[in-house]
Parts: structure tokens; sequence; C-alpha cells
């Protein structure tokens, strides 16, 4: 069956919040069910621009809402680009970059894709590093004092040790999220500074998977208003490993 037609668009310089309200209901119930726009996330860039071009960003965002992972981000970062005087640009620049160009604007400029949703790649598994059986004598570990359980095979690493591999795995994992996450950001978020990773990264896998990207989101809805964006995410990253026992570091 085909889809109830969207609210109009009004006329007029400004957007009034309820006609904004009104067009995200629609989207939400006929477009993006499963990520719903929220009216507290985009109101604030959306109202910042003349009715025409907040209704352009939405029915742009409803056209290539398949290809969408994070619609609220994707509403806010092409408000802040109409804003700015620059053109709209989808999800996917591979796809766009197919069409024919359009005679309202011009064809966008070449984009890198959107990192993989971190969420869906926690559960992969870290290989552990099993050293080799010795093939001589000569070959055996020097002794540091401690010695392996009966039956254990030769040179096979001892719990600890597998322990030690295993959070190594998982924070180098974490940390290679991270740098394309940045990487991301600095190409497509309209930060005033560029992340150095070399000066951020280490402090966002010492505060956590879900907390490091809580702090990129964060910065990523406020990039018009962060001056110094690394200043920004060392200071998040310290706020949250002081707030309590499980936060603090050790």
């Amino acid at each position: 069956p085909a889809l109830p037609a969207p609210p109009a668009v009004p006329a007029g310089e400004g957007v009034s919040e309820e006609r904004l309200q009104k067009r995200l209901e629609w989207l939400n119930s006929n477009v993006c069910r499963d990520k719903p726009l929220e009216l507290a996330r985009v109101s604030p860039t959306l109202l910042q621009l003349p009715s025409a071009q907040a209704f352009e960003v939405l029915k742009f965002f409803e056209e290539n809402a398949q290809e969408v992972n994070d619609p609220n981000g994707y509403v806010i970062s092409n408000a802040r680009r109409v804003k700015s005087g620059r053109t709209l640009r989808p999800q996917n620049a591979s796809r766009e970059s197919s069409r024919a160009p359009s005679s309202r604007r011009e064809a966008p400029a070449a984009v890198m894709p959107a990192p993989p949703d971190p969420r869906r790649e926690r559960s992969r598994p870290t290989s552990v590093d099993v050293r080799p059986l010795p093939k001589s004598r000569s070959d055996l570990p020097k002794s540091t004092g401690s010695r392996q359980p009966i039956g254990a095979p030769i040179g096979a690493m001892s719990r600890p040790q597998q322990s030690e591999s295993k959070a190594k795995g998982r924070d180098d994992d974490l940390e290679g999220k991270i740098r394309r996450k940045i990487t991301w950001l600095n190409h497509n978020a309209g930060l005033q500074v560029t992340l150095d990773s070399s000066k951020v990264s280490r402090q966002l896998v010492n505060v956590g998977h879900d907390e490091a990207f809580e702090v990129l989101r964060r910065l990523q809805e406020s990039s018009d208003s962060v001056r110094d964006s690394n200043g920004y995410v060392i200071s998040a990253c310290r706020r949250v490993m002081d707030k309590g026992p499980q936060g603090r570091r050790r």
C-alpha cells in the first residue's frame, strides 16, 4: 500500500517547532520506525534554518533512509552543512556518485563511508598467540621461579599470560575501532579542529567501549561549539575515569 502523504512544507522563512514535530512524527511512522528521529536532538539545528531548507534536509533523509545507520546524527550533520553553505551529503558517497547530478544541487565530493557499527563487532573473537612447542631442550624458556602445572604443554602460556594476551587483544581491537571513528569524524562531522589519534585514542581506550563512543557522539553533536576537539575528548575521558570506583583510574 502507498504511504500517506507527508505534511505540506510551510511557506515563510522560519519553521515552527509544531510543524517540525508533525514532520518528524510522519517520518517515524512511515520511514524510520526502528530508529526514530528525536525532536529534542534535531530541532536545535533545524530551527536555525529557513523553513524550505529545514524540510529539504528531512526530505533528503527520507530519500536515503535505508542507507542511514544513525538518523539523528545524519539529519544534524546535513543541517549543519546546509547552514554553512555546503551541499547535502548521503550516507554512502559511492552510490550518490552513480546518480546523474541534480539541477538543484551539485554533485557531492567523495566522502569516506561510515565506520562499521562497533556494537556488531564487539562479539568478534580475538586470537591468542600460543607459543609453539620447542624442538630441543635448548629452546626451553628460562626458569622464572614459577613451575608449570603437571601435564601442561612445554612452552604453553600460563593462565595469567593468556589473560594478559586476551586483554591486550581487546584493547588493540577497541583502539582500531576508535581510530576508524576518529577518521570518519574528521572527514564528516565538520570539526573546527581535527582530532589527533595519537593524543586521544589511548584516553578513549582507557574509559572502555561504551563510554568512548558516547564521548565521540557528544563531540559530533556539539562540533559547532567545540573549538578544541582534542581537549574536549581528553577532558571528557578524565571526568569518566574520576566518577566513582568503576571509572576511576587505578
